[in-house]
């Protein structure tokens, strides 16, 4: 339920961000992190699809590195703490 929070909020501040990078971008990576969530853990938490899990890690960490190079910005830092508990959350 957490992880779905993250997700929530980092949609939820996408039209807050400067446009260097695609917002579709970045909520298409957010959106699947999200959608291969249910398909690399199981209920008890454990990896059941090493393939999907190696690709969540990868993506949430696109999404911390996509918005650490977003220009400054009132919500940058707010950003930056939500996709580092994202990769936190995955890990």
């Amino acid at each position: 339920m957490r992880l779905l929070s993250v997700f929530l909020a980092l949609i939820l501040a996408l039209p807050l961000w400067a446009k260097p990078v695609s917002d579709a971008q970045l909520l298409q990576l957010v959106d699947y992190v999200g959608v291969d969530y249910e398909e690399a853990i199981g209920e008890n938490g454990q990896i059941t699809n090493p393939g999907e899990y190696e690709e969540m890690q990868e993506f949430s960490a696109t999404i911390l590195g996509a918005i650490e190079a977003l220009p400054e910005s009132a919500q940058k830092a707010d950003l930056i703490d939500q996709a580092s508990l994202l990769v936190q959350l995955v890990e």
